[in-house]
């Protein structure tokens, strides 16, 4: 799928590399990313209006669309502290 619109880098997370997920979470559709999840960052997009970021990714030379909810009563614990959540491999 054609992606080019999408920016390379987001925090922690940059276009071509691979992480592991080190701490579970769900994203705002309730998906569950489990303690060694394994993930090729693809880009990412903003949404201001929605405060809805999502971040690409190919798990198994699938993509996903991991969303979040950049508000306090949502996800953006997770948001503001990917390093907790992912490590490079």
């Amino acid at each position: 799928m054609e992606r080019s619109y999408l920016q390379p880098e987001y925090d922690i997370l940059k276009k071509g590399r691979s992480y592991e997920v080190i701490k579970a979470f769900r994203d705002f559709k309730n998906m569950p990313y489990e303690v060694g999840d394994r993930l090729k960052f693809i880009g990412f997009e903003f949404v201001p209006y929605e405060s809805g970021l999502s971040l690409f990714f190919d798990k198994n030379g699938v993509e996903r669309q991991l969303m979040l909810c950049v508000r306090p009563e949502f996800q953006q614990q997770i948001a503001h502290n990917l390093i907790e959540y992912f490590q490079v491999l």
